[in-house]
């Protein structure tokens, strides 16, 4: 087999695949797992008796947290990235596409602000305290968070930015390409000519290359790499910063034992800067909106930066008053 010089993106989404569009896919399979992983810390964190919860708290808690999650995360995907999914509707189940989450699509700002819904509503219910609910999350999520961008990479979307022209001509091995590209508008499909041979196509030269490159055809993805577009690989920028690095900054606030909150506020920051420095290399959707140069998600990062740097002056100060 021929060795490419970037990463060439041929993974399968499914895991096992029933019909053309469904099935188990690796995508719902990490998400599981960072939620399952969350409830995991969570019920250790109660056992030591550090959140003020019992463990039937922590059990009825996770699950409106796996509600509030999905439900925050797909809705601000829509607003933020893809406002088409309200008003799309197909003759296959789901049939309204704002619920097709086993296609991708869902948005950490999103299932961030679902979360503090859930925060509020379970903390005025149960009487459990609003800023402990918050820090126990904010301990919990980092692993779900870098499983959450590792399914990205799965699934072959949010792509990063083109790497400098100096170096498309000698990708270096850590670049991504993406057999897909040949699909987009962009793509000149007369470049696809001298693969025509490989194939054996008929018209639809462009899914036949696509189709061949991702079922493991060493001879067709030899010949397309060259013609492929390398990018920065942003989703493992996210997933080593979302999850090993964020984990690092909240734990090492929450077992000092400061007041409560303050975890919460430190992970806004911490998360809202990384995302920040992420974005840089992170291409993004179209549709996106743009203020003086800054895409969304880059303008709400820096907001929860603001937002978390208030929260910990103000709550830190209230605590020293108390």
């Amino acid at each position: 087999m021929p060795t490419l010089a970037a990463i060439l993106h041929t993974l399968d989404p499914f895991i096992v695949q029933f019909t053309a569009t469904f099935g188990l896919r690796w995508y719902g399979l990490l998400y599981a797992g960072g939620l399952l992983s969350a409830w995991m810390i969570m019920r250790a964190v109660v056992r030591r008796g550090r959140a003020g919860l019992t463990p039937k708290q922590v059990d009825d808690f996770i699950t409106e947290v796996v509600l509030g999650v999905v439900i925050g995360a797909r809705l601000g995907h829509a607003l933020i990235y893809d406002r088409v999914l309200f008003t799309t509707f197909t003759p296959s189940f789901p049939f309204w596409e704002l619920l097709a989450v086993h296609k991708g699509g869902l948005s950490s700002h999103g299932g961030m602000a679902g979360l503090l819904v859930v925060c509020w509503r379970f903390s005025a219910r149960s009487g459990a305290p609003f800023r402990t609910l918050l820090d126990l999350c904010c301990i919990s999520a980092p692993p779900g968070l870098c499983m959450g961008r590792l399914a990205n990479w799965i699934n072959g979307e949010l792509w990063g930015r083109p790497l400098p022209a100096d170096l498309q001509a000698t990708a270096p091995w850590w670049s991504v390409k993406y057999p897909r590209e040949v699909l987009e508008s962009s793509f000149d499909p007369a470049r696809l000519e001298p693969l025509r041979p490989l194939v054996h196509a008929g018209d639809d030269l462009q899914q036949a290359v696509v189709a061949a490159a991702y079922a493991g055809d060493a001879k067709v993805q030899a010949a397309l790499e060259p013609l492929l577009t390398a990018y920065w690989p942003s989703n493992f920028f996210q997933a080593f910063t979302d999850g090993p690095v964020l984990a690092l900054i909240v734990w090492s606030v929450w077992l000092r034992k400061p007041a409560p909150g303050i975890t919460a506020a430190w992970f806004l920051i911490g998360y809202g800067v990384l995302r920040f420095a992420t974005e840089q290399f992170r291409e993004p959707d179209a549709g996106v909106n743009r203020f003086a140069g800054l895409t969304s998600p880059m303008l709400i990062s820096v907001g929860m930066v603001g937002a978390g740097a208030v929260l910990a002056w103000a709550w830190r100060r209230q605590s020293r008053a108390a």
